[in-house]
C-alpha cells in the first residue's frame, strides 16, 4: 500500500501475519518475505518512481499529468 508522506515522499507499507504459536520459526519465515519484497522493490519499483519523480518536475511536465474538470 502507498501513502503520502508529502508533497515529494510517499510511505509503502507491506505487513505479514503468522500465528504467534509459530514462535521462532514465523520470524523466519516472515523475514525471509520482506526480504524478498524489499529487493524487487529496491532494485525495481524504487528506480522507476524516482525516475519518474524526476521527470514530472521538469518545466512543461504538466502536459504529461490528465487533470479531473
Amino acid at each position: 500500500v502507498f501513502t503520502p508522506e508529502t508533497a515529494n515522499t510517499t510511505h509503502y507499507w507491506y505487513s505479514f501475519t503468522l500465528p504467534r504459536a509459530m514462535g521462532e520459526v514465523a520470524a523466519q519465515i516472515v523475514e525471509q518475505r520482506v526480504d524478498g519484497l524489499t529487493t524487487p522493490f529496491a532494485t525495481e519499483d524504487l528506480p522507476t518512481l524516482e525516475e519518474a519523480t524526476t521527470r514530472l518536475a521538469r518545466p512543461g511536465s504538466h502536459r504529461l499529468l490528465r487533470t479531473c474538470e
